[in-house]
């Protein structure tokens, strides 16, 4: 890691907006869900693909691959690759989940899911956005993925981490972000590192990027005790995965898989969130070139 940070990173990292988010957000949170086994769903699988099409045009980056995953339910999750100068070298991974879930009603229920995990989500669009933007042109290929079902058991992602890992594919480094948007009022903020189901050493790297490149700092965070998000679904296949999470638990969100999920929850703070876009795009940026 350089003592100061690159400034061609520093200037991609300029260009990454809390309005480009929202507006993101607004739209994603506007589906009564995003359910796995939901029509909405499916939409909000759409909808994303699309936005992600729309930017490698927008950006005339005609070498950019975006493409849904089907599975044996109905929401795909969606992959897209910046290639890499060195094809075949290890591939860098940023990951968050498009679904979400109302606990009481899982099929029919309002579930907003603005923090879990639609700030995830659009902190992934807006990273990609803003890289393509900078003519983000790596020597690693770099994928960002939106899995599907991660609510109902990490569904998307332990099947293309499973397809990876038996067809031979080579991961350098994956991120994960589910829940990015909320630090429990009173609290001081945190990038709250996940010790298990996650990379020792990566994570020693994650606390220098986050170091180097957010105005806040990293914590170690308690453990999940379980395969609590789509990270877990990386390290079971042995890859090296972490997962910065919005607040060291407990002082985290109290209000998803309702629908009260929503940005209006006191607490819920869109410059906290804007921290781990630029963590996103920089740990692009840092493990590809």
């Amino acid at each position: 890691m350089p003592s100061e940070p690159p400034a061609q990173v520093k200037a991609i990292l300029g260009t990454l907006t809390t309005s480009n988010m929202q507006s993101y957000l607004n739209t994603l949170t506007a589906f009564n869900n995003r359910y796995y086994r939901s029509a909405t769903g499916v939409s909000a699988s759409a909808w994303i693909l699309t936005t992600v099409q729309g930017f490698a045009t927008q950006y005339g980056r005609t070498d950019v691959v975006a493409q849904q995953v089907t599975h044996s339910f109905q929401q795909p999750s969606v992959v897209v690759r910046i290639p890499g100068s060195n094809p075949s070298a290890p591939r860098v991974l940023l990951g968050s989940h498009m679904d979400s879930i109302n606990l009481s009603n899982p099929t029919n229920g309002r579930a907003p899911g603005a923090d879990d995990d639609g700030t995830g989500a659009v902190n992934l669009l807006e990273a990609y956005r803003a890289l393509l933007q900078g003519n983000f042109r790596p020597t690693n290929p770099v994928e960002f993925h939106w899995y599907a079902g991660e609510e109902a058991g990490l569904l998307g992602s332990q099947a293309i981490a499973a397809n990876y890992k038996s067809t031979g594919v080579q991961v350098k480094a994956h991120l994960n972000l589910d829940m990015t948007g909320y630090y429990k009022p009173g609290t001081a903020e945190v990038m709250a590192l996940a010790p298990d189901y996650a990379d020792s050493g990566l994570n020693e790297f994650m606390k220098l990027l986050i170091t180097a490149y957010s105005r806040i700092p990293w914590a170690n965070d308690l453990a999940c005790g379980y395969a609590c998000s789509d990270h877990a679904s990386w390290n079971r296949q042995g890859f090296p995965t972490a997962y910065p999470f919005e607040a060291v638990t407990g002082n985290d969100n109290p209000t998803i898989h309702s629908a009260s999920d929503t940005t209006s929850v006191n607490g819920f703070s869109w410059t906290h969130s804007l921290e781990f876009a630029k963590v996103a795009a920089a740990f692009a940026y840092e493990l590809a070139i």
